[in-house]
């Protein structure tokens, strides 16, 4: 009897991994880490061909923009960003993301399983939450606007954002 209740626990254990396995991380794969301005101009010829969001308080304040796809079979579900529907506010924002020369933003690849490209994210943090949600599904985490950029409303002092690191 103790040998079925031993199999049962080890086969109910492997049952468990493995339909969490579908639901694991996405990764991040960094491209470009400095003057990443030529991978940067070739996705903004491109324009068209993209969903593109942007992560922050506002496009002045932004943190990450993301670069999905549309014609392919995978989507990036980007929670609480916000769409870009003109380019020459992506490439606002970008000018914003390049602007301090202390946190120089990379280029990425967002991958999902396999290694397969759902998209492109050019962001100074170099922790992104990422999941895959669903077989052909990504997620990213919202981020938060950088600390460097935080500020009261006239005051003078910093407010500093706990947990995330750039």
């Amino acid at each position: 009897m103790d040998m079925i209740k031993h199999w049962m626990f080890w086969l109910s254990l492997g049952v468990i991994l493995s339909a969490a396995g579908c639901a694991g991380f996405g990764s991040l794969q960094v491209e470009c880490a400095y003057n990443c301005g030529y991978e940067v101009q070739a996705i903004l010829d491109d324009f068209e061909d993209y969903h593109v969001y942007y992560s922050g308080q506002d496009p002045d304040l932004s943190a990450a923009i993301l670069f999905d796809p549309r014609n392919d079979a995978r989507r990036i579900q980007p929670g609480r960003w916000k769409k870009v529907v003109d380019k020459d506010l992506a490439r606002d924002i970008i000018r914003v993301l390049e602007a301090d020369p202390q946190f120089q933003p990379k280029f990425m690849r967002v991958l999902g399983a396999k290694d397969q490209v759902y998209g492109y994210l050019y962001t100074p943090y170099r922790h992104v939450p990422v999941k895959q949600q669903d077989p052909g599904v990504i997620k990213i985490y919202n981020l938060r606007q950088p600390a460097h950029l935080q500020y009261d409303n006239g005051g003078s002092e910093v407010q500093n954002i706990q947990g995330f690191e750039r």
